[in-house]
């Protein structure tokens, strides 16, 4: 008996042990759990944002400082980036100032309204411009999109991020390398978009001041020279559909990411009011800049100075000589001025990234913003580098292809929102934006999206790459690309609807 009870206790012994354990495992975990949860709660007590996918109920949306639609753009595009993307047309596509200027203006004013339109609707509908993608896509083609968006924001983000580096590069040169700068400008535009939303329009609504007194400078400095500008030196509709593809890349692409910066809007927003701010702040600042690029890029080839200086040190370089040979050391903390002052559009596009990674790969709401943020700086940081080593032709052959990938997707959110559900808000239902037996199949969409490719690569032209038919007439991968979704879904969806016996 003594023999078996003490065998029974030392059988007991391993079990109490595991009990125990399992236990304090547990323990452990909850105290990790609770002490994440309120590390989260702080941060969003100190105004830094932890919402990810979820619709914004219509008590949460409170922000009713509607001009800083204006400021976030107009602080955004006040900046060298659409200086930089504004060269193009006569650096690289061998447009006239005039006519580059003309086509300009004209382009990116038809362009803009899809982007008003859909910005619009984000106070009534209180969703991520991801999630009411997928009332047209569906919850898992919507992925599809999703890391379309993705790439085109870190275009844009790239390139406003290697345009601010090399300004900072060209303060000395020879001391302070482009990566380096480029490393700066992302560490200070990942700390804004850690904290989120808020941040951006806060700052927005003050970095225009000293970006604006910078570019007044630039164009002082430059302006007597400004008049010495090359001829055309391209003929025929290639030059002009060209410069049409990177205007629509650069209004159109935000009907993709544009409501994510206004649904925090209470439903009765003016709406009128929310789409005039977007217009001040987003075309004419964009427009502006685009037109004093395309007179620098003129100047390049007619100034020998700026054309040293664009060989050896790329637009930072030609930007450090308009300045420095005019104002000296002035201009260099210019130059210093004019580098920084990108730091709001990449954290805006990083910020924009974050949301629509979650939006691709669902299980990621799981995993705090910040994390994916960390993930988003270093994309941001090695494909920066990459890009600056090859500037000009990298910049007008990135933003075309935003813009192609941008048009089959807008056109297909605008039929599936103005036609199919009327243009009623209700008909997006806050209660099924995860549920994807409720939400559309997708097919249509994605069939529409992906299917005008064959046109798209058929007619596009670019550094990398050019088409058949462009040969012939020149870059028609917007129009054809856009066109031809429109008319697939329009037809797809009809018989989807009619086989679902619903939307």
């Amino acid at each position: 008996m003594t023999s078996i009870n003490s065998t029974e206790k030392k059988a007991t012994i391993p079990d109490d042990l595991e009990s125990q354990e399992k236990q304090h495992v547990e323990v452990v975990e909850d105290i990790a759990l609770q002490s994440w949860a309120g590390y989260l709660r702080k941060l969003t007590g100190a105004g830094i944002e932890m919402r990810g996918l979820e619709p914004v109920p219509a008590e949460n949306r409170n922000h009713t400082k509607y001009y800083n639609i204006f400021t976030l753009f107009g602080g955004s595009f006040l900046t060298l980036l659409p200086l930089t993307i504004g060269i193009s047309p006569t650096l690289a596509f061998g447009l006239s100032f005039k006519h580059a200027a003309a086509m300009i203006v004209s382009a990116q004013f038809i362009f803009i309204w899809p982007t008003l339109y859909i910005l619009s609707l984000a106070p009534l509908l209180g969703m991520r411009q991801s999630v009411q993608f997928r009332y047209a896509f569906g919850k898992y083609p919507n992925i599809l999109i999703s890391l379309i968006i993705i790439l085109e924001v870190t275009i844009f983000g790239i390139l406003a991020t290697v345009s601010g580096a090399q300004c900072l590069a060209a303060v000395r040169p020879g001391t302070l390398p482009v990566e380096g700068a480029i490393g700066i400008i992302l560490a200070i535009a990942f700390l804004i978009s850690f904290i989120g939303y808020r941040a951006i329009h806060i700052l927005c609504e003050y970095i225009w001041i000293p970006s604006v007194i910078s570019l007044l400078v630039l164009a002082g400095c430059a302006g007597s020279q400004l008049q010495n500008q090359a001829p055309a030196s391209s003929s025929g509709p290639a030059p002009y559909l060209a410069t049409v593809a990177v205007c629509a890349s650069n209004m159109a692409t935000w009907g993709t990411l544009v409501g994510d910066y206004a649904c925090y809007m209470p439903p009765n927003a003016p709406r009128a009011r929310i789409a005039f701010y977007c217009l001040m702040g987003l075309y004419v600042p964009f427009t502006i800049m685009m037109i004093f690029g395309a007179a620098i890029g003129g100047g390049i080839l007619a100034i020998p100075a700026w054309s040293d200086a664009y060989k050896q040190s790329d637009v930072g370089g030609v930007i450090g000589e308009i300045l420095i040979s005019r104002v000296g050391n002035f201009g260099r903390f210019i130059l210093i001025l004019l580098g920084l002052s990108i730091v709001t559009t990449s954290a805006r596009d990083m910020y924009s990234m974050s949301l629509f990674t979650v939006a691709a790969v669902p299980w990621l709401r799981r995993i705090p913003r910040v994390a994916i943020l960390c993930c988003a700086l270093g994309i941001f940081l090695g494909v920066a580098i990459a890009a600056s080593r090859s500037f000009l032709p990298t910049l007008s052959t990135l933003v075309m292809l935003a813009g192609y990938m941008t048009g089959p997707t807008v056109c297909v959110f605008l039929i599936e929102y103005v036609y199919f559900r009327k243009a009623d808000p209700k008909q997006l239902d806050h209660a099924i934006w995860d549920d994807a037996s409720a939400l559309p199949s997708g097919i249509s969409a994605i069939i529409s999206s992906t299917v005008p490719w064959v046109l798209i690569v058929m007619s596009m032209d670019t550094a990398w790459y050019v088409g058949p038919i462009a040969r012939r007439v020149g870059d028609l991968a917007y129009e054809l690309g856009t066109a031809s979704a429109g008319v697939l879904y329009f037809l797809l969806r009809k018989i989807e609807i009619r086989w679902r016996g619903r939307l």
